[in-house]
């Protein structure tokens, strides 16, 4: 996403090549981030109200510090990447990109899910 604030998704961008976001699923924290706004319906929330869904969720000694710090430098620029989200560094918010993902993409996240 643009880091300025007050600029409108670009609701025709389109996420990248299957091989582009695939790669970017393989990541678990980036499956649960698309799995959050997939089951809350939301559209945009707060960095750190993902932080704090992706702790709780977490089954490892991971303390909230080390959350937030993988999905501000790691996951969420990757997402934004490939465009399945749009991430604001200057307010700290996540935009689930629109329109929703193409079936293929829910698909992957199924059967990961299945085979884990």
């Amino acid at each position: 996403m643009s880091s300025d604030a007050t600029s409108e998704p670009d609701a025709d961008r389109a996420p990248d090549s299957f091989d582009v976001v695939v790669s970017a699923l393989l990541n678990e924290q980036a499956r649960r981030v698309v799995e959050f706004f997939q089951i809350s319906g939301e559209q945009v929330v707060s960095r750190d109200a993902l932080v704090d869904h992706l702790h709780d969720m977490t089954e490892t000694a991971d303390d909230r510090e080390q959350v937030a710090i993988r999905l501000t430098h790691v996951t969420l620029p990757k997402l934004d990447d490939v465009g399945l989200v749009e991430y604001d560094r200057q307010s700290h918010t996540v935009r689930y990109r629109e329109p929703p993902l193409p079936e293929w993409v829910s698909a992957f996240l199924t059967l990961r899910e299945e085979a884990i």
